[in-house]
């Protein structure tokens, strides 16, 4: 008797499962990106104060230092999103189309682009403003972002063509490589 795999990708091919995959992480983080940055004013307070606390508590930082570390914390927290958010949006435009010219380049602007309507819609917000400042570290976590994918990915891909160039060319000198 076969068996059949009933479920729900059952009709997708692994490829195919993938591309779902790659393609929901930087949706995903978009949607969490534009939840925190829709709280009001208390709430974003609120959130961070108690990931500072949390923090404090776990790495047994002074009572006194928590307010510079709050401040340092919110700071990071600009470019560490932005950072993820452009690394998912770039592997994910490469694994869409790799190889293909500008795709770093339209990574970025479509990460800045966002950084710009993220800041402005904070003019509705009650209790947040728009702030260029912020506006900038979002830009420069995208930046980094996209530049460290686009280093990791061009690196993997070559060191993935010299072996199989080696394979193809020299194949006992590919097997000691492994």
């Amino acid at each position: 008797m076969k068996h059949d795999n009933a479920g729900v990708f059952s009709h997708m091919d692994k490829a195919e499962l993938y591309r779902w995959v790659v393609w929901s992480v930087p949706f995903i983080w978009l949607a969490l990106l534009m939840w925190l940055s829709a709280e009001n004013g208390t709430a974003t307070n609120r959130t961070s104060s108690r990931l500072t606390a949390a923090i404090v508590g776990l790495l047994g930082i002074s009572e006194k230092h928590a307010a510079g570390l709050n401040h340092l914390l919110r700071t990071f927290a600009h470019v560490f999103v932005f950072f993820v958010f452009s690394s998912a949006v770039y592997y994910t435009a490469w694994v869409s189309q790799p190889y293909q010219s500008g795709t770093a380049l339209r990574s970025f602007i479509a990460c800045i682009i966002l950084a710009v309507i993220d800041e402005v819609k904070k003019l509705w917000i009650p209790g947040r403003h728009l702030d260029w400042g912020e506006m900038g570290l979002n830009c420069i976590g995208a930046a980094v972002g996209v530049c460290l994918a686009l280093y990791y990915i061009r690196r993997w891909t070559w060191q993935y063509k010299a072996k199989v160039c080696l394979a193809r060319y020299h194949p006992g000198i590919a097997v000691r490589i492994k």
